[in-house]
């Protein structure tokens, strides 16, 4: 059976508010997008980014601005099982 890295990506107030920002579980540490930078076009452009990395959008909840992908685990890499 095939195995599958989960990614969860949220957008959530900043600390003190005075805007939004991208916050990604796990954490993806070769990202060149800015996670503090909330908008449309910056959306579409992490989404890409993902995208590029081999992440495939699952699902949506628009009402809470959750985002969820997944990609074929790496054989190196830690990995959840839903």
């Amino acid at each position: 059976m095939e195995q599958w890295e989960h990614l969860l990506v949220r957008v959530v107030p900043l600390p003190g508010g005075g805007g939004r920002q991208y916050v990604l579980s796990p954490m993806q540490s070769d990202l060149q997008a800015n996670l503090h930078n909330v908008g449309p076009d910056h959306t579409v452009a992490l989404l890409d980014e993902l995208g590029e990395d081999g992440w495939e959008l699952l699902s949506v909840d628009v009402a809470s601005d959750t985002y969820w992908l997944k990609r074929p685990a790496q054989s190196d890499a830690g990995f959840t099982s839903l």
